[in-house]
Parts: structure tokens; C-alpha cells; sequence
């Protein structure tokens, strides 16, 4: 298969190209991708502890550990002891930072989707959706806010598997 025929590595291209138009604002504002995409998270769903943290930026753990520990000492974030683990809360200076970050998100999203029509998104959306429980063999956790693609992921697999049972079914009765 030829590069520019592999939808793969078009994707690749695409979020190459995607963060590196919101770079030079990252830079300017002293905020690295990871540290984008765990704010970005915590605002939207609320306190994480690490292991979701990790799973649902899919960065390693790693470097979520190194990004929360810079993010609490500039006081974007703050650690809340629980029972048994720490949940990682944004605080209104980390709110405030995801809101400067804003406007060269939105422009750079307006620019990666111009003439691209709601249709077309909303079928790419399903598909890349698709692929990600092809590879991660379940819904991942991020398809919760999509019940209608979850469920689609859902049927498929089952379907998949119905479609295997009977192949072995077929073969074994040779």
C-alpha cells in the first residue's frame, strides 16, 4: 500500500499538521500538548485520578505524572486525597489558562475542517470511532459522551464475533 493511500498515516499527517498550527500559541503561553489535553479532560469531565488521566489523553503514565506535578506547582490543578487514591482536580487559574487557549484551538479546528460538510464530519467521526474499538477491543471510555457510536461499536463486535463462532462451527464440521 502506497503512503498516501494508507488512511493511517493521512491521520498521522493531519494531527501532525493540526498541533503543530497551535504550537507557536502553546509556546507563547507556556503550555505543553499534555498539559492542553489533561486540562482540556479535567474541565470537561471533572476530577480523574491518574490511571484515567493516562487512559483517556492516552499519554503514558509517565508523562502524566511528570504534567500533573508541573501543573500543581504553577496551581492549574490540585490533588485531592481520597480513600484509597488521589483525584486530580483543575482549579479556576487552570480554567483560566484552557480559556486562553481557546481562540487558536477554535481557529485552527475552523481551519482543519473548512469546506468539509457536517455530513462527511459526522461519518469520519463514527469511522474513526470505529477503528478505535477495532484497536483497543472495546468502546474506549471516551465513547461515552457518543451513546449512538458505542452502541454501533457494540453491535459490531458482537457481530464479529457471531461471524467467527460460525467460520469455527464451518471448519470444525469439515
Amino acid at each position: 500500500m502506497r503512503l498516501e493511500e494508507d488512511v493511517l498515516y493521512l491521520m498521522s499527517l493531519v494531527l501532525f499538521r493540526y498541533f503543530d498550527g497551535m504550537s507557536k500559541e502553546f509556546v507563547r503561553r507556556k503550555v505543553g500538548r499534555s498539559e492542553w489535553r489533561c486540562l482540556v479532560v479535567l474541565e470537561q469531565t471533572g476530577n480523574r485520578n491518574i490511571g484515567e488521566l493516562v487512559e483517556l489523553t492516552q499519554q503514558p503514565q509517565a508523562t502524566i505524572s511528570r504534567v500533573v506535578d508541573r501543573m500543581e506547582r504553577s496551581g492549574w490543578v490540585t490533588r485531592i486525597q481520597r480513600e484509597r487514591f488521589v483525584e486530580v482536580q483543575i482549579t479556576a487559574k487552570g480554567s483560566d489558562k484552557l480559556a486562553e487557549l481557546v481562540p487558536a484551538v477554535t481557529r485552527q479546528h475552523e481551519i482543519a475542517i473548512q469546506g468539509v460538510s457536517q455530513t462527511d464530519l459526522r461519518k469520519m467521526h463514527d469511522t474513526l470511532h470505529a477503528i478505535l474499538t477495532n484497536l483497543v477491543g472495546a468502546p474506549h471510555p471516551a465513547m461515552a459522551a457518543n451513546p449512538k457510536a458505542q452502541k454501533r461499536a457494540t453491535e459490531r463486535k458482537v457481530t464479529t464475533a457471531r461471524a467467527g463462532k460460525i467460520r469455527r462451527a464451518r471448519t470444525s464440521a469439515r
